[in-house]
């Protein structure tokens, strides 16, 4: 990224472009990167809590059960508040319902 002339700090529109390359990762079948990319941004901008229901979901893919877990937490929990009906959080609760009924 820095070769493109990119800080890892630039700016909040930096989410945007990280979470298509996350996205354009997963497309591609590299989950890896993917997840190293929300890693990232939990750590430059920590308040970007939809990371960790991407990362949980990357998780869940990858098998990663137990990681995914603790992020579809930490996103539940950040967004306890939040209006009924919002997609990510319903889906965030029965992708978490269901991981923890297969263990």
């Amino acid at each position: 990224m820095e070769q493109l002339g990119l800080s890892p700090k630039a700016g909040w529109w930096n989410v945007e472009w990280r979470e298509a390359m996350a996205r354009a990762y997963v497309m591609a079948g590299r989950p890896e990167e993917a997840a190293k990319v929300h890693e990232d941004m939990l750590g430059l901008y920590g308040g970007h809590k939809l990371s960790h229901y991407d990362l949980a979901r990357i998780y869940e893919a990858m098998g990663r059960t137990e990681d995914a877990s603790g992020h579809y937490r930490a996103f539940l929990d950040a967004w306890s508040e939040a209006d009924e009906g919002v997609p990510q959080v319903e889906d965030a609760k029965r992708r978490l319902d269901a991981l923890h009924a297969g263990s």
